[in-house]
């Protein structure tokens, strides 16, 4: 008899798993995807409005080798950013300043000197102990310094989770980062969706979507999740939900509710404008900010710049990244307010204010996790517990285990390999 396995979320995480899971065990298994959207692909989402192609989510993902995209069969539809992609600026005092990308860089730029500053003070700085876990902000301010860290860390922390440094553990945000170093930028020529919308193909039959779970049961034989249409009854239980979404269908007594990590999330509004001009000035990916420049602007993408292959008859492409920690109040804005605000970031930072020819407002509430210090030793807490327990359970996903699109994809073929 097959067993019955479900999983909750039909992200890339969920989608990610169902593939590996399948992969492993063949047809042993019955698996079931439970998503309370109408759609799959989680944050994962691309529009084309006016044939211009825009990004609501992910816009890239980085990774030396991701052999699920040769499994899926869509090397044919992969790209690779263009090469000035790597080029990437900071706003400071109303202008844009290249990051240092080359040893010279370091002596002949503004930003270049401020990080020989901070690497010539590294050895005379005091320390914490290797091991100790501390926020991002206090990690690189005792190592290279509060004007490094304001000026380089902050708009950085910005641009990957929308949140400030001293929110955020060293340990579990910035030592992530450190793997994907030297690894190549990918998308795909009709946008990041391709990928979930490929497994979405193979697992149809298996997802029931606008399915949302209001509670969950376990007991010594299996699981029951508790549906507006009724119970359903498996074997075992996958999560890719959020720390609050999963903890809202535990009951208070469950001694796994109160393991659950307290893990903020960010929300983001993006407005992202297509021209059929080409006006950009700057080669480069784009640029992020530091709080103490901007307090609504996170940073803009020259989208147009990193994949050319996407642009079809637009020669501009921009995405203007508002709100995170900084500014929350902004995803209260509406899409009018939010364009007539990224429009006038443009004409400050690149000298334009026409109106595009196409636009795309999206907001993602409460999108982006944020881990705080002590993240991994709760987690490392709450997989032991699991384990020695023989809980019916296991937690994967963004909410714990990395924010990147690999991250999810990785992290879900090792839950597989584990089971």
């Amino acid at each position: 008899m097959k067993k019955k396995i479900f999983i909750l979320g039909a992200g890339i995480s969920g989608l990610s798993l169902a593939f590996y899971l399948r992969k492993r065990f063949k047809d042993t298994l019955e698996i079931t995807i439970f998503e309370a959207q109408n759609r799959v692909g989680g944050w994962i989402q691309t529009k084309k409005i006016n044939d211009c192609l825009f990004e609501c989510g992910p816009r890239s993902f980085r990774v030396q080798e991701l052999p699920l995209i040769k499994e899926l069969g869509l090397q044919d539809s992969l790209i690779t950013a263009n090469p000035q992609a790597k080029t990437k600026y900071i706003a400071q005092d109303g202008a844009l300043y290249k990051t240092p990308d080359s040893i010279a860089s370091l002596l002949t730029t503004a930003i270049g000197r401020k990080c020989l500053k901070a690497l010539l003070s590294y050895p005379f700085r005091r320390k914490k102990k290797n091991g100790v876990d501390e926020s991002c902000q206090s990690y690189f301010q005792s190592h290279f310094g509060k004007d490094f860290t304001d000026s380089l860390i902050n708009p950085l922390m910005a641009g990957i989770y929308a949140a400030h440094p001293e929110e955020l553990s060293y340990q579990a945000s910035f030592s992530r980062l450190k793997r994907g170093k030297g690894a190549q930028i990918y998308s795909f020529k009709e946008g990041m969706e391709t990928l979930p919308q490929a497994l979405n193909l193979l697992f149809q039959e298996n997802i029931l979507l606008q399915k949302e779970v209001v509670g969950i049961r376990e007991h010594a034989h299996g699981i029951e999740l508790l549906c507006a249409d009724g119970v359903h009854s498996g074997d075992f239980l996958f999560s890719t939900l959020s720390m609050n979404a999963l903890g809202a269908l535990f009951t208070k007594q469950d001694p796994l509710f109160s393991l659950l990590p307290h893990v903020p999330r960010a929300s983001v509004a993006s407005v992202s404008l297509g021209y059929h001009e080409d006006f950009l000035s700057y080669k480069g990916f784009g640029f992020l900010v530091p709080s103490t420049v901007e307090k609504q602007l996170l940073g803009m993408l020259f989208d147009s710049n990193v994949f050319c292959e996407q642009n079809a008859a637009y020669k501009t492409r921009l995405s203007i990244m508002l709100g995170g920690t900084r500014a929350p109040e902004l995803l209260m804005l509406n899409e009018v307010e939010l364009i007539k605000m990224a429009l006038s970031f443009c004409k400050k930072y690149l000298g334009q204010q026409k109106e595009a020819d196409a636009v795309c407002v999206s907001y993602a509430k409460e999108a982006i996790s944020n881990y705080p210090v002590g993240h991994l030793e709760k987690v490392a807490a709450l997989e032991n517990y699991l384990f020695k327990e023989k809980r019916r359970v296991r937690l994967l996903g963004a909410a714990l285990y990395g924010v990147s699109v690999v991250d999810c994809i990785q992290q879900a073929e090792k839950v597989a390999n584990n089971f």
